[in-house]
């Protein structure tokens, strides 16, 4: 699977999201229908929808990373010179690296503070709704890092006969 099939392709988290979509209908349908039909709020259904939400945003800003749908900045790099444009991907590539480290560093010092904090609806611990902004920031850091990895194997000069899949070996052993 090339680069492009593999950053269009579904993984996990595609599903992930689509059952976090799927559930969040779900629960505003039922209580929309709830509300108006039987007269009757369930308690919990904004508080998870929030909290699923939540989940979907960071869950999908994963999705953008692995898929480099993120700024890009394309409209810029296209008025760059090509070895310009390079150290502009490859600056770029590394800001995201950092910043999704830094939403690392972060999120865990989040969770950290808020599992003793319950949510009110549902007295469920704040830090496991936070967790996933550590979960989050340790897949763009992962796929950011896959994407900074490309960016310096392409920049890497190579040879003529490296580009075009020869060796420079003859077949014949060197005779």
């Amino acid at each position: 699977m090339n680069e492009q099939e593999e950053s269009e392709s579904w993984g996990w988290i595609d599903y992930c999201l689509g059952g976090l979509v799927a559930a969040v209908v779900v629960l505003v349908l039922l209580e929309v229908l709830s509300r108006y039909v039987l007269q009757y709020s369930f308690f919990f259904s904004e508080e998870i929808t929030r909290f699923l939400f939540i989940w979907m945003v960071f869950l999908g800003g994963s999705v953008a990373v692995k898929r480099a749908a993120h700024f890009k900045l394309d409209a810029f790099a296209k008025l760059l010179r090509p070895c310009s444009a390079r150290w502009f991907q490859l600056t770029r590539d590394v800001c995201v690296v950092l910043f999704s480290l830094l939403l690392l560093i972060g999120g865990v010092r989040v969770v950290q503070l808020n599992l003793q904090n319950l949510s009110p609806a549902l007295a469920l611990p704040m830090g496991y709704v936070y967790a996933i902004v550590p979960i989050s920031a340790v897949l763009s850091t992962c796929y950011a890092g896959r994407q900074l990895i490309r960016t310096l194997r392409d920049a890497i000069p190579r040879s003529g006969a490296d580009r075009s899949g020869v060796s420079g070996r003859s077949s014949d052993g060197g005779r």
